[in-house]
């Protein structure tokens, strides 16, 4: 046959001489024989946010005889097939092979290719005041987790860093965003604590004009430990061996709240003892005075 192909041959050998227009010629054998059938896996797109199918790997095939033919499998259910491109698109994490077939064929497993994702993004937050917590004494501190760092800041009121600093109480929330684009949501509260505040009870001097008064005072609310200062210089939180007069204390608790409190302290009654009226007595004459 002199034609460039040859066709409805029968089982054997078969080679061919190709002789160019100046007489050169090449003798050509083994015209079956083709490269080995390969089959390699290439990750084109990753997974950016946990939970997503938005993976793509591409089958790379060489050797045997084109055209080639896929089938796609998850290693978790081999009996399935999840697709017959080139290119397996929309994959979630997971381990896959493809089976790539030549045109003449012949088949071969391509090695397991296992898509990564990122742990689910997630953000904690976290409040704390300084003084009394009625003003703008808080803080709020976002503890980003997951995802892909770096991760970028949106807080409702503009501000775009990870600590929200001196705010008054109210409604917050936070949008985080890491470096794919995946975001989360959070929201906080920040509630006024119960005012730092102080009972008293005074004891009066036992006599009038006496220095033997006592004022205890006792916090009530705030955070505990708490620091006392009179006005006389004491640090307790009980004047002993006070006289009358007025008072104050400053009281102030473990966040640097502080109240101020005055007290009166009042002598009893002096003791009058009323004998009566003067009396003469002449002599020899007694009187008895109750």
């Amino acid at each position: 046959n002199s034609d460039t192909s040859i066709y409805n041959i029968y089982a054997g050998q078969y080679f061919i001489t190709v002789t160019d227009s100046k007489g050169c010629t090449i003798l050509e054998r083994d015209l079956d024989k083709v490269d080995p059938l390969l089959v390699t896996l290439n990750q084109i797109n990753i997974i950016k946010c946990s939970g997503d199918a938005t993976a793509s790997v591409k089958a790379i095939t060489s050797g045997g005889t084109p055209i080639y033919y896929y089938k796609w499998y998850d290693v978790k259910n081999p009996n399935f097939i999840i697709s017959t491109s080139e290119t397996l698109t929309n994959a979630k994490a997971g381990t896959y092979y493809v089976i790539a077939n030549d045109s003449f064929g012949l088949s071969i497993q391509s090695e397991n290719i296992s898509i990564t994702e990122p742990i689910a993004l997630d953000n904690s937050l976290s409040s704390e005041y300084t003084r009394c917590g009625d003003g703008n004494d808080w803080t709020i501190t976002s503890t980003p987790v997951g995802g892909t760092s770096p991760y970028s800041y949106l807080w409702n009121t503009g501000v775009r860093t990870a600590t929200l600093s001196s705010v008054l109480p109210g409604n917050y929330s936070l949008l985080v965003t890491d470096k794919n684009g995946c975001t989360i949501t959070k929201n906080i509260s920040l509630i006024t604590p119960t005012h730092l505040s102080a009972t008293s009870q005074i004891t009066k001097p036992t006599c009038y004009a006496g220095t033997d008064a006592e004022i205890t005072v006792t916090a009530v609310a705030g955070v505990a430990p708490y620091t006392y200062l009179w006005n006389t210089g004491a640090n307790t939180n009980i004047l002993t061996n006070a006289k009358s007069g007025d008072y104050s204390i400053a009281i102030t608790d473990a966040k640097g709240c502080i109240i101020n409190e005055s007290y009166t302290i009042i002598d009893p009654p002096k003791d009058i003892i009323n004998l009566g009226e003067d009396v003469t007595l002449c002599f020899d004459q007694s009187l008895t005075i109750n």
